[in-house]
């Protein structure tokens, strides 16, 4: 099934404009039902010329361990404050990602919202604005890299997808260090929970004999007295 068929037939969810798809296998898109075409037509675009420099555009499956960035509250409109029933944004199951050389970076793509005046009424609503935001971030553990880049109201993405691409190639570049360092800290924090939790069992233990030798002392000592009473 294609991302538009798939995208055709989501709902959106309470308090959310963009749709939220039934199936969590498939392309990292938030777009509203009103500009599907548009947005994947911006993610054919995005995604070509990504290919055109040699840089593959796959889905990343779960066994690849690759995590998803968080998106911005000021991008998906989530005032948990004022709704606290409004809905968490849909996000897939899987990553959307380019091969950078030998380097996966993550790819969303999102559709921007802003608020109107209805007519006649004194309230506004949310509706898809027509214009996107791309995040391209680290999907590898342990690293927290993400640039972002989106449509003005003087110029589209799609006419700065070589700039773009090039920032991508010095984000690839970064992200080997990253990982290095990233696991480096996470080896370090095992390592003290490691020595935290045996510093725990040899209290416990000291604890224990402690406890153990004041019961048999204890003993011993009342064993004493009823000797000394027969």
């Amino acid at each position: 099934m294609t991302a538009e068929e798939v995208l055709s037939k989501a709902k959106t969810s309470y308090g959310s404009t963009h749709l939220s798809p039934r199936t969590r296998k498939v392309v990292d898109l938030l777009t509203t039902a009103e500009h599907i075409g548009k947005t994947i037509a911006l993610a054919q675009k995005i995604f070509c010329r990504l290919e055109d420099y040699g840089y593959r555009v796959i889905l990343a499956g779960d066994q690849a361990g690759f995590h998803l960035t968080e998106l911005s509250d000021e991008v998906v409109i989530r005032d948990r404050t004022n709704d606290p029933y409004r809905s968490h944004p849909w996000r897939p199951g899987c990553c959307t990602i380019s091969q950078v050389g030998t380097v996966a970076i993550g790819l969303s793509l999102v559709e921007l919202i802003h608020e109107v005046k209805e007519p006649g009424w004194y309230s506004s609503k949310r509706v898809g604005s027509g214009r996107y935001r791309l995040y391209a971030y680290s999907p590898y553990r342990h690293t927290d890299l993400v640039r972002f880049w989106q449509d003005t109201a003087e110029a589209s993405m799609a006419s700065s997808l070589d700039a773009i691409i090039a920032e991508m190639e010095v984000m690839a570049q970064e992200i080997p260090s990253l990982i290095h360092e990233g696991e480096r800290q996470a080896r370090s924090a095992q390592e003290q929970r490691e020595a935290e939790e045996r510093e725990y069992r040899r209290k416990q233990t000291i604890e224990y004999q402690r406890q153990s030798e004041k019961e048999s002392l204890d003993g011993l000592r009342q064993t004493i007295a009823l000797g000394r009473t027969s």
